[in-house]
């Protein structure tokens, strides 16, 4: 029975209120590079910094899907498809004490600061983005 149950949850997972729908505000921000003259990129607006607390992450609605992170260090975001299936990371848990997230469909674990598979059964690694906060906003570099 724990079986099935796992399964029901690996095929309709909750994103338990994780989920900005149509967050897909773009902005130009100077990045302030090594050579000083800032110039722009492409930057999505993912949510304000009190969105989320340590531990918390959200779906952006981006192509692909972002996840955002927030650790006790500061925020983080890969893609937010599992390597390995079609699962929303941002529907997983996150382990504060490791900086990783679990996949809700079969359990791999990512690091999120550098999107290296922790655990199979995914072998391939995560994109991560830079991300940047700006008066409260968090952002997440794109382009």
């Amino acid at each position: 029975m724990q079986v099935l149950s796992r399964c029901f949850v690996a095929l309709c997972p909750p994103l338990k209120g994780r989920e900005f729908v149509g967050r897909t505000d773009y902005a130009k921000l100077p990045t302030g590079g090594r050579d000083g003259k800032g110039e722009g990129m492409a930057l999505v607006k993912a949510c304000k910094t009190s969105d989320l607390k340590p531990g918390g992450a959200i779906r952006v609605n981006h192509k692909p899907p972002i996840a955002v992170y927030r650790l006790n260090d500061g925020f983080y975001a890969t893609d937010d498809t599992c390597t390995h299936a079609e699962a929303s990371l941002a529907a997983g848990d996150v382990d504060l004490e490791e900086c990783a997230v679990e996949c809700p469909y079969h359990g791999s674990f990512f690091d999120i600061k550098t999107g290296h598979v922790l655990s199979l059964p995914a072998s391939r690694p995560l994109k991560t983005y830079p991300v940047k906060i700006v008066d409260d906003e968090v952002f997440v570099e794109v382009g």
